[in-house]
């Protein structure tokens, strides 16, 4: 019986931490806690949700979220799954303070683009491009 309540604890206190990491990310970015998103080890901006309007998952999106965040403040940007079509060569290399975090199902459309990232890129062994 003790046991079980040892795990609850340890389950709830990791819990109310998942929160509170997430009302930090909120806060310190700017966006509604409805915004934020923790998939398990993902923790940050779904920046289709706060900057594509919940369906456009371009560059120009993720331009908006880089441009927001700016170049001192360390942040994370999460892409949601789908088709994120890179349409143009883009540079993102000076954003070397913000963490790209693709999932799985998340996978950047760029033909013959070129795509500079200067940040971590956050990611699984399944496919990105």
């Amino acid at each position: 019986m003790q046991r079980a309540k040892d795990k609850g604890s340890r389950l709830f206190f990791f819990g109310v931490m998942v929160v509170l990491i997430a009302l930090a990310a909120t806060i310190h970015l700017g966006c509604t806690p409805s915004k934020t998103v923790s998939q398990g080890r993902i923790n940050g901006v779904d920046i289709l949700q706060v900057y594509g309007g919940g369906v456009i998952r371009s560059h120009a999106t993720i331009d908006s979220a880089l441009t927001a965040i700016g170049t001192t403040d360390k942040a994370v940007i999460w892409l949601s799954p789908g088709t994120w079509t890179i349409s143009a060569n883009v540079d993102w290399s000076s954003y070397t303070n913000v963490t790209i975090e693709i999932p799985p199902g998340a996978v950047l459309s760029h033909g013959a683009h070129t795509i500079l990232i200067g940040g971590p890129l956050k990611a699984g062994l399944y496919q990105l491009f």
